[in-house]
């Protein structure tokens, strides 16, 4: 009987779902650049980015995430009203909370599982968040970003617009969080530049993952929006996926930066140098 029983609850044990990994976010409209906060108990878009609301983003596996609120540990849920708006549910995870997270470029579209529309952030003049859209462009584009330290959040409400990074730059010297210097080949980094654009968003590919971001800029000083790049997240096997998490992780950390002539050296908060660049 002992027996049965143990057999039982390992049988149990194994159909229970793995827990979701969770990482903290905030999300951005692309269509008025402002972030995700609650007004009056629904999600809008509205508010600046030191009053995003801070969300875990779970993966369920495919393409499917849900959104927990970590302080009360209930989840975004997108059939609220009749109009589908959102706002935060229960702590468990049904059709309404669910949503599919697929990526265009450097932004993400969400679609609720339970009505299979897209989630749009222009209703009223709120900008309320809803799953109400059969189409996804526009309002219905998000940037959604790991969640920065305070200083990062400081920045990204005084900065200037980063021009002097415009243009594409090859990568040049990685150094790992032990100021150690990480070798790569040389080839690989000339076929993946770096591309910036003249508002500071920057582009680049390792392996088989895009990853894009949004540099902030205050004299030396200098960060990403949201606290690092966003990533496809694809596993990718091979050299390039180990150079690529060092990459975003330097990105990340980036706190100061220098230029000289056709060099761009980007630092940490304790000055360590992390990546090097060359204009292409």
């Amino acid at each position: 009987m002992r027996r049965f029983m143990a057999l039982a609850a390992l049988a149990c044990g194994l159909a229970a779902p793995v827990a979701a990994t969770a990482e903290r976010v905030a999300i951005q409209s692309w269509q008025n650049r402002e972030y995700a906060c609650f007004d009056g108990g629904y999600l809008a878009a509205s508010c600046p980015g030191n009053r995003a609301h801070v969300f875990e983003i779970e993966r369920l596996g495919g393409n499917e995430v849900a959104f927990r609120d970590p302080a009360s540990g209930r989840y975004l849920r997108a059939g609220v009203t009749e109009n589908a708006l959102m706002a935060l549910g229960g702590d468990r995870i049904g059709g309404w909370e669910r949503f599919e997270m697929t990526q265009t470029g450097g932004t993400f579209h969400l679609r609720s599982v339970q009505n299979g529309q897209y989630v749009r952030a222009g209703i009223g003049q709120q900008t309320l968040f809803g799953a109400v859209s059969p189409h996804a462009r526009g309002w219905e584009e998000f940037r959604i970003f790991p969640v920065g330290t305070p200083s990062e959040v400081s920045l990204e409400n005084d900065h200037e617009t980063p021009v002097l990074f415009a243009g594409a730059w090859v990568l040049d010297r990685v150094l790992d969080a032990s100021g150690q210097d990480v070798r790569f080949n040389d080839r690989m980094a000339r076929m993946r530049p770096v591309e910036i654009d003249a508002q500071g968003r920057l582009h680049f590919t390792f392996g088989c993952n895009q990853i894009n971001g949004q540099l902030l800029q205050r004299g030396d000083r200098i960060g990403v929006a949201g606290g690092g790049v966003m990533t496809t997240r694809m596993a990718c096997p091979g050299p390039e996926m180990e150079l690529e998490r060092i990459v975003s992780a330097s990105f990340a950390s980036a706190a100061h930066f220098a230029i000289n002539g056709n060099r761009w050296s980007l630092r940490d908060a304790n000055h360590q140098l992390r990546l090097e660049f060359v204009r292409q």
